[in-house]
């Protein structure tokens, strides 16, 4: 029998390729689809599902459950560095900086290379953000000396 894990990631795939046609609805079918599976045969969580799942309510609006998802995946699989960003961008355009700062914390807590403090700071450059953008560039020059 096929590994399910690796159909389940399989139907991860697709749907992040119907995301990038713009055929939402079909792509969450498809993670539901792949959610229900995990749920019938108990199996651990895969990466990119709750991601994805993130991504295609924050396109449709739905923030709120969006930001959810994104806090989903921070903690089952913490390296994802994107899901943090996703996260903490949300966070951001609700005017929650300080939410934003703490999500790049427990994403730095998570990557602790240089490269987090940077990607952090370039979100909030991004984001119109340059104080807080400064703080993660200090940090970043910090970590970097050590």
């Amino acid at each position: 029998m096929k590994d399910p894990s690796r159909r389940v990631e399989g139907m991860v795939t697709m749907a992040q390729i119907l995301v990038a046609q713009k055929k939402l609805d079909d792509a969450g079918n498809l993670l539901a689809s792949a959610q229900r599976e995990i749920d019938a045969r108990r199996a651990q969580a895969v990466p990119m599902l709750a991601f994805v799942r993130g991504d295609i309510l924050a396109r449709k609006g739905r923030i709120a459950e969006a930001q959810n998802a994104f806090l989903v995946e921070t903690r089952m699989f913490p390296r994802n560095r994107e899901a943090f960003v996703r996260l903490a961008a949300l966070q951001t355009l609700q005017g929650r900086v300080g939410d934003a700062e703490q999500t790049f914390e427990r994403m730095a807590k998570g990557s602790p290379d240089p490269s987090s403090y940077s990607l952090a700071a370039d979100t909030f450059e991004s984001l119109s953000q340059p104080s807080a953008a400064a703080r993660w560039r200090a940090r970043n020059a910090i970590k970097r000396a050590r």
